[in-house]
């Protein structure tokens, strides 16, 4: 018989070994499924968010938030549920770029609504105009209402926050204390 000690160095607070340390789970995040289904995500919360504003011509900021949970969540499922700060910091970049994206949309909305309404009839606004004109209407808009960032923080914030939290499981357990003596 041989006296190989068994016991994996991955137990929980009450001495059970980890389920996933037993199985083998694969903890490795599926990177490129991470990034598809958050640009998906991404994509498609921000289309969301444009079309509220478009029919309520009010941009709720609280919207923003939402968009930023919502490509979290994407990420996180994409991943394979797997969880940690890369991933935290990947969705967080999809959230700003949404963020960005959707402001220089809406702001082009609106000043083409204020066009309209001004009389204009032959209004010549592509969709993607060069890139300093498109910072430029997302300075615009920011200035109109500097709570903008305020929203884009915590959205970028709960994006970060739903991939980026190390998961529990696979974490050595604490020392136990001596007993006293």
């Amino acid at each position: 018989m041989d006296n190989q000690d068994y016991s994996t160095s991955y137990e929980s607070a009450d001495g059970f070994a980890v389920m996933e340390d037993i199985l083998q789970v694969d903890k490795r995040p599926n990177w490129i499924g991470a990034l598809l289904l958050g640009i998906a995500a991404a994509v498609v919360s921000s289309l969301i968010w444009y079309v509220i504003v478009v029919v309520t011509n009010y941009e709720v900021g609280f919207v923003a938030i939402v968009v930023g949970a919502i490509i979290g969540v994407a990420v996180k499922f994409g991943s394979g549920s797997k969880t940690g700060v890369a991933l935290g910091v990947m969705a967080l970049v999809i959230t700003l770029v949404a963020m960005l994206v959707s402001e220089y949309l809406i702001i082009r909305e609106v000043l083409i609504q204020a066009m309209v309404a001004e009389g204009f009839t032959e209004i010549e606004a592509p969709l993607l105009m060069p890139v300093a004109d498109m910072v430029e209407l997302i300075q615009i808009g920011i200035e109109e209402s500097p709570t903008t960032l305020l929203y884009w923080g915590i959205a970028a914030f709960a994006a970060f926050s739903i991939p980026g939290r190390r998961s529990q499981l696979g974490q050595k357990a604490p020392p136990a204390a001596d007993p006293a003596p």
